[in-house]
Parts: C-alpha cells; structure tokens; sequence
C-alpha cells in the first residue's frame, strides 16, 4: 500500500514538472517572439532609407506600421531627395529597436544639402518589421546664393562663411589628363550644387559654367565658433552683416574653409549631385554633358584622384546613361538606362549594376 502511494506520488510530481516546464517553455517560447532580430530590423532601415534614395515613395509606405500611415497627410511631393545615409548606431529597447541614422539630402538644380539625424524605431508585428516611428533631427545645412557658400549648424540662426567664389583654386588639372601637362582655368563664375560629409567635417563644392569643376573642403570647427561669438547681424540672404567700419576697411568675413582638394574638371557638363560613401572614402559626382549624357565619376575623398574605373569607357554612353542609385557598405550601386530603342549587345547591358569598392571590380545584380 505504501509502495503504491509512493508511485502516485511520484508520478504527481513528474507530470507537475512536466506542466511546469512546458509552461517555461511556452513562456520563452513567447518572450523570445517578441524579442527583435537586430539584423532583420537592421534590413528594414536599408530598406527603407534606400527607398527614400530611389524616391520610391509608395514601397516606402508599405514599410510603416498602420497608425504611421494614418497620420500621414496630404503633401505635394518635394525636390529635396535623400542621396546618401548611414546607420550610426542601435539601441536595443524593451519592444523596438531604435536606429541613428545620419541622412545627406540635397535640392534639386540647387546648391542646396541638409545633414540629419534620423531616429527610427522599429517594431516587430504579426506580419513582421514595421517602422513604427521617425524623428528627424537637423544637423547642418550647406547652401549657396551664387558668389559664396554657407553653413549652418543644427538650428542656429547664425550661419558661418566656408568659401566664396573668389578663394577657388585660379587653376586646377583635370583628371581625363592623365599626365598632368594642360593645367586649366576653373571655372568660377557660380557655385552650382554643394553637398556634406556625414560627420559634418567635409564640404563638397561645385561650380556652374562651360564646364564643371568640383572640389572638397575640409572646414575648421574651431574657426566657426569663433565666427558665431563675432558675428553680427543677419543679412537678407542668410549671411551677417558687415559693420560699417569693416567696410570701410575693406575687411571680409572670415571663410571656415581650412583646406580645398580638386576633385575634377570636368569638360561641357553641369554637376547634377555629389555625396559621400558610407565610410567617406570616397566621393561620387552624378553629372550630366551637355548633349544630354549622364555618367558618374569617383574619387579617393582624402586625395581627390580619381579611381581606376572610367565609366564613360566600361559603358557605351553613347547608347546608355549611367545613373547612380546609393552606397551600401561596400558597393556603388548603379543603373544603366537607355538612351532609345537598344538591340543587341547594348539591350543587355540594361539594368542594375554595382562597383565593389575594394576590387574596383563591376558586377550585375
């Protein structure tokens, strides 16, 4: 009798754990659904700033939960494009992951670049990754009115000197003279587009004539907080005011421009964009010739040479046009497009490539 009760006994005990357990597992079973897969919410940013790039709006949509939709309103769409983007940082939240991630926009046929900070939170829901915030931060802005480029920091009012048109280089090579012999006159008469690295150190600068020139500059900080301590009023266009005596001496502004690199000169064609790789070793200019042809050129950012990839010679640019489309951590993605109706040979060149950045090698996707 009493050998019988201790294996009742013990058989309570076995299926107690036993439901014990299962209960555990279902438990962590649970917390580990809920818990987000750092590289899966990682790919839903890509996505999504990619999107912003590729002014897919409307896949961009799709990546945003259900309540971000609905307090979407009714805007007219803007000519100021995300170019280039890169995920700082992640921190890892109770029910989300939040991303810093550093934005470089510009305006379209305008020397016009803001530097962002986007904070973007994703969730995890049934039917997987959705981006259930976006808080956007500004951090500089580089803009032009024609003889001088400017910047401001965050929201500051004040806004400091980085160049004007008069402290360019008066001469500079053209990378297509590979052995340096015809030094050329830059051209200097406007600043056409202008960009930013994302650390805010670096600006990128162009100018608009017969033919185009670009150049980076690295910027002095400590020199822009001497300029807002000094500077005075604002003028009408952004820029301070000189006091009359300065005028009367002749005294300019001081430029927060420290040293100019010459990235190229490009002959009879206009800068469309330029921005920087994500680890801003190099630098990529989308151009346009003046017979309508778009190719891209790019360049080591701390030496200005160019790399050892001419675009215009591994594509026909007579039949195509070369668009860019983004930086990833290791490639210059790419579109060829067609210029007309192509056969052939030329009809399969069509479609989406990318450049290794450390092979230098040119790749379908």
């Amino acid at each position: 009798m009493k050998k019988r009760f201790l294996i009742i006994i013990g058989i309570l005990c076995f299926l107690c754990i036993t439901i014990v357990g299962c209960k555990n597992k279902e438990l962590n079973t649970q917390e580990q659904n809920k818990k987000i897969d750092t590289n899966a919410a990682s790919n839903l940013v890509d996505r999504y700033m990619r999107g912003l790039i590729m002014k897919d709006y409307d896949g961009v949509k799709k990546l945003y939960t259900e309540d971000m939709i609905k307090e979407q309103g009714n805007y007219k769409k803007s000519d100021i494009i995300v170019r280039g983007y890169r995920i700082e940082d992640v921190s890892e939240m109770e029910k989300s992951s939040i991303f810093k991630v550093k934005a470089i926009s510009t305006r379209e046929k305008n020397a016009y670049t803001s530097l962002d900070e986007y904070r973007i939170s994703v969730i995890k829901e049934k039917d997987g990754y959705k981006i259930g915030e976006v808080n956007i931060t500004p951090q500089k802005e580089v803009f032009s009115d024609g003889d001088e480029v400017r910047i401001r920091d965050k929201s500051n009012v004040e806004t400091n000197l980085v160049i004007d048109i008069e402290k360019l280089p008066k001469s500079a090579f053209p990378k297509e003279d590979k052995l340096s012999m015809y030094k050329q006159e830059v051209p200097s008469k406007i600043f056409n587009d202008t960009s930013i690295s994302f650390d805010g150190t670096k600006v990128l600068v162009s100018t608009k004539a017969e033919d185009a020139y670009a150049a980076s500059i690295l910027i002095d900080e400590t020199l822009a907080v001497q300029g807002n301590s000094k500077n005075g009023d604002k003028g009408a266009e952004g820029g301070e005011k000189q006091s009359d005596n300065d005028k009367i001496k002749g005294v300019k502004e001081k430029p927060i421009g420290k040293e100019i690199i010459n990235l190229d000169i490009i002959k009879d064609a206009t800068v469309d964009y330029m921005v920087f790789s994500q680890d801003e070793k190099f630098i990529l200019i989308q151009y346009a010739k003046a017979n309508g042809t778009k190719c891209i050129r790019i360049y080591e950012s701390d030496s200005g040479k160019v790399i050892p990839v001419k675009f215009e010679d591994s594509f026909p640019i007579d039949k195509v046009d070369i668009q860019f489309s983004y930086f990833d951590k290791e490639n210059a993605n790419f579109q060829v497009l067609p210029k007309g109706n192509l056969e052939g040979q030329y009809k399969d060149l069509i479609g989406n490539w990318k450049l290794n950045l450390k092979d230098f090698k040119i790749d379908r996707i």
